[in-house]
This record gives C-alpha cells, sequence and structure tokens, in this order.
C-alpha cells in the first residue's frame, strides 16, 4: 500500500485527500497499518449499514457479500 495508489472511496475520494486528512489530524504521515485500520472501520461500516441485524451471523455475511471500492483496494 502506498499514497500513490489509484485506490479510493465515498469519505475521502482518493488516497492523496485521505493522506491530508490524516496528517492534519494526526500530525504525522499515514502508513499503510493506518490505512488498513480505516478500511476495517469503513467496511464494518458499510456492513451493518447492510445487515439485517448487528447479530454476528448477519453482519458477518454482509462483509461477505460487499463489493465496493477502498482506499486499502
Amino acid at each position: 500500500w502506498a499514497v500513490t495508489l489509484k485506490y479510493s472511496d465515498e469519505h475521502y475520494g482518493n488516497l492523496s485527500n485521505f493522506a491530508a486528512a490524516f496528517q492534519q489530524r494526526k500530525n504525522r504521515s499515514v502508513t499503510y497499518l493506518d490505512a488498513s485500520a480505516y478500511t476495517c472501520g469503513y467496511i464494518l461500516e458499510k456492513a451493518l449499514e447492510t445487515a439485517p441485524t448487528a447479530s454476528y451471523p448477519d453482519v458477518l455475511a454482509a462483509v461477505r457479500a460487499l463489493n465496493l471500492p477502498s482506499l486499502w483496494g
């Protein structure tokens, strides 16, 4: 993972925007670990929006059914 890749999501648009927002908030450069942690939360958010309940089986099924762009690829 690198900021120069062409991945995107609906929150930040592209990696450059994500990196700039991260730099402003945390006062340091974003790393691949930061991007992966953000992406985990993003995937969980999208799964919870589509799962019929917040139960583990429903959320797991929703995660498995996701097919969306993300900053991680």
